[in-house]
């Protein structure tokens, strides 16, 4: 054989290996996640929002932690969607100061705009999380916080 054509053989090989694995990380990714999950009506949101409050999405095979653009989103397809009823938040401890927890307190207040009920629940309520929840129609802490 030419080193030429020994070329475009490994050249197809490669190329079809390659096609192969693909397929297959496709495939077990279907299996794994799945698909979107099905929303029945009164389906109530819960949002929790404890620990950091992240800047940007995490790329890559690992999960960061939520950002206000995401809790921004969320609550925005869900003030829109007629099969989300409610909001519930699990408030506390956050650690992303201030400025993000006004944020998302501004995106709480939008969504209740839409005129369904928003519930929080505080387990240790700092001043943080206190601001936060009192955006909340309901809120509901535990004796011990």
């Amino acid at each position: 054989m030419s080193t030429r054509r020994i070329g475009l053989w490994l050249l197809t090989t490669l190329f079809f290996f390659f096609l192969a694995f693909t397929l297959v990380v496709w495939g077990l990714n279907r299996m794994l996640v799945g698909g979107t999950p099905a929303l029945g009506s009164g389906t109530i949101l819960t949002v929790r929002l404890q620990g950091a409050i992240g800047e940007v999405a995490q790329q890559g095979p690992f999960v960061g932690p939520i950002t206000v653009r995401e809790i921004d989103e969320a609550l925005r397809r869900a003030a829109g969607d007629d099969r989300v009823s409610a909001v519930f938040m699990e408030v506390g401890p956050l650690g992303g100061g201030y400025g993000k927890t006004q944020e998302i307190r501004a995106a709480v207040r939008r969504f209740r705009d839409s005129g369904k009920p928003v519930i929080a629940l505080l387990e240790i309520g700092t001043n943080l999380d206190l601001y936060l929840a009192a955006a909340a129609d309901t809120v509901y802490q535990v004796p011990t916080g």
